[in-house]
């Protein structure tokens, strides 16, 4: 259903919405004109311009067929009307009612398409759209309004609606960088507070009651037909593609919303063919009666260069892949060029025996004992849904990674220690003394620096206030003779091994059920070497 409103004020000025989409056709009306229908002993109720009720990307509201309001005819007797018109433009509607009415104003509401009842109106926790811009779901979503119509001298009645529900506007776009055929498969509208955003509410000339009668939820899922492709942000510029959803009001209050958008590209996600997955926005804001809120985000995936792979502390610049035109990013294939032997430049730091430190490409990691405080202090939480992928992949997806607390704000840790330098560990998780594993090879079985399954797994994304504590590092794989590993991240540390001659250095190794600093690395492994990624 379509109506007008009069409306709207949010950020700046005036906002209006259209409903674009398929061509609506005029309802039939027993062949006669409208002109006459006060002759033949029907009311005629006439919007004005600007009183619709399905919106489009500019934000103007459009009539809908079969649309209907209710009159109230004395106190708390609502009559339905018993037939409407609906203008070629859709942008103006006639609204008819038996009989010759009388009194110079009657209120009236309208409180969904289809609705029976004047006193009650459903903001669905499922609601649908079935193309970009096509807002002509948001009568049977939710959408209610009242209005004062007042007599003309014709014997009419006219109407402007002002509409009571909030009204959401979503225009995503990913950037162009990021691979074509990605479809919005639906979002999820979630209040982080547990508070309704829909229901079943009492309805009167005031508008919504403060909160559902029943039926209320925290969460609304707007579906989207068969899937959405996601322009390109030049694209969008000029379509405003848009999504349209209806939550109840906040008022002044300020909500805290998740925006969980479902995506489905054309390649694989986690090596698993016609697969989704999904990215979460988060933020702040008040949502006012008759308010249209536009949410803008860019739907992105992170890409991650090939050059971040070295064999253990090789020479800058000298990183596992280089001269390679096609090294392996997909999960379980090989590649050929990776470095052999020790003639090749590429090739890994045996020189540095423990408990010196790495000198080259490896020296900025963090040290074996500064790790070891960022596991036992450092808040790690596994969270499988931040997208990235490998350069040269075609963009297959992968999910997940770790947070870990800014080591500035591990208050823990020895006073006066970089993540470079750091002298001694922490008590390990087995009740292990803090020692110096630079000097001393930590025992294996088990790991004393090992968190295994929901020990961190269930804790995953840090929330929007704390977001800024914590730095991520996402689960790239490491290579061994140019075979690409299974999901996990693996990250070179700065310390070799004691005891193991020049053959291992500790490296992070994590994935969903687990995160171990490991002693049993081959230098001659590609992994991560990121000291900027470490904070």
């Amino acid at each position: 259903m379509k109506k007008t409103f009069i409306f709207v004020m949010f950020a700046a000025g005036m906002l209006s919405l259209t409903g674009c989409g398929d061509e609506v056709q005029n309802p039939q009306n027993n062949g006669e004109n409208p002109e006459n229908n006060t002759e033949k002993g029907m009311t005629v109720f006439l919007t004005s311009d600007d009183t619709r009720t399905s919106m489009d990307a500019d934000r103007k509201f459009y009539w809908t067929t079969g649309d209907q309001i209710f009159v109230e005819m004395s106190s708390g007797n609502w009559v339905k009307t018993t037939g409407s018109e609906i203008s070629d433009d859709r942008k103006t509607a006639n609204f008819y009612l038996s009989g010759a009415l009388k009194e110079p104003k009657y209120n009236l509401v309208f409180t969904g398409s289809g609705s029976n009842s004047a006193t009650q109106v459903t903001i669905k926790n499922e609601q649908g759209q079935s193309a970009w811009n096509n807002a002509e779901h948001i009568g049977t979503s939710g959408d209610c309004g009242v209005s004062e119509a007042e007599k003309q001298a014709n014997g009419k009645y006219t109407f402007s609606l002002k509409h009571k529900a909030a009204y959401l506007m979503f225009q995503p776009y990913k950037p162009d960088r990021v691979t074509d055929g990605w479809k919005l498969m639906q979002i999820e509208i979630i209040d982080a507070d547990g508070k309704p955003l829909c229901g079943t509410y009492s309805f009167d000339m005031n508008g919504l009651s403060n909160a559902p009668t029943s039926n209320g939820k925290s969460m609304v899922t707007l579906t989207c037909s068969g899937g959405f492709t996601l322009p390109n942000k030049t694209t969008w510029e000029t379509t405003k593609s848009s999504i349209f959803a209806v939550i109840q009001p906040s008022g002044s209050e300020t909500r805290n919303i998740k925006i969980r958008y479902t995506i489905k590209p054309t390649i694989s996600v986690n090596n698993v063919a016609d697969a989704t997955f999904t990215i979460t926005k988060e933020f702040s804001k008040s949502f006012s009666v008759n308010g249209v809120t536009p949410i803008r985000h860019e739907l992105s995936a992170e890409s991650y260069s090939t050059n971040i792979y070295y064999m253990w502390d090789a020479p800058v610049g000298e990183y596992y892949w280089k001269g390679v035109a096609n090294p392996p990013v997909i999960l379980s294939t090989s590649g050929t060029g990776y470095p052999e032997n020790s003639s090749d430049s590429r090739w890994f730091n045996s020189f540095v025996i423990a408990p010196d430190p790495a000198s080259r490409s490896c020296k900025d990691m963090p040290n074996v004992n500064a790790m070891a405080w960022y596991l036992m202090y450092g808040d790690p939480r596994w969270e499988g849904e931040t997208p990235w992928y490998m350069d040269g992949t075609g963009a297959h997806i992968y999910l997940g990674g770790i947070w870990l607390k800014k080591w500035e704000l591990i208050m823990e840790k020895p006073v006066g220690s970089t993540i470079i330098d750091c002298s001694i560990s922490p008590v390990g998780y087995n009740g292990e003394t803090a020692v110096d594993y630079r000097s001393v090879n930590m025992q294996n079985d088990p790991f004393p620096f090992r968190i295994e399954d929901d020990n961190y797994r269930t804790k995953g994304r840090p929330s929007a206030s704390e977001k800024d504590r914590y730095f991520f590092l996402p689960a790239i794989s490491h290579v061994d003779k140019g075979q690409l590993s299974t999901l996990h991240g693996c990250y070179w540390l700065s310390s070799p091994v004691p005891n193991n001659s020049t053959n291992a250095a500790y490296y992070l190794e994590f994935a969903a059920n687990y995160i171990v600093i490991a002693n049993n690395g081959s230098r001659r492994c590609g992994r991560v070497v990121t000291p900027d990624w470490f904070q």
